[in-house]
């Protein structure tokens, strides 16, 4: 349920950002991402979850960095890092922020994306 809230809202805020592009959940081997799309130079690659914490986001990093180092082909030449959450921590949103990632708490963005 909340895998396909996430890609359905995250899906949303990025048709209103002119991208064009399908989300879905990327199974890999080793590593699981609740959202995931490419469309040309870009990529979302994201985390579902109902409760977020620093130890989430933190935990998100290092599974991004694997991806990175593991299966550099899944990402693009420009990267959007999303998670989609139903409650958070002031000092969450401020990991984001600090980190680069689109934080979208229900239907509301509480970080904006980085985008190269």
């Amino acid at each position: 349920m909340k895998k396909r809230l996430a890609n359905k809202y995250t899906g949303f805020f990025v048709e209103n950002m002119v991208y064009e592009v399908e989300l879905d959940e990327l199974m890999l081997s080793d590593l699981e991402f609740d959202i995931y799309g490419v469309s040309g130079d870009y990529c979302i690659l994201g985390k579902a979850t109902v409760r977020l914490g620093i130890g989430t986001i933190r935990d998100f990093i290092r599974k991004i960095d694997e991806v990175k180092r593991k299966y550099p082909g899944i990402l693009r030449k420009n990267n959007i890092y999303v998670i989609y959450c139903m409650w958070t921590t002031k000092d969450a949103i401020d990991e984001a922020k600090r980190n680069g990632i689109w934080l979208i708490k229900i239907v509301k963005e509480l970080t904006s994306p980085s985008i190269p």
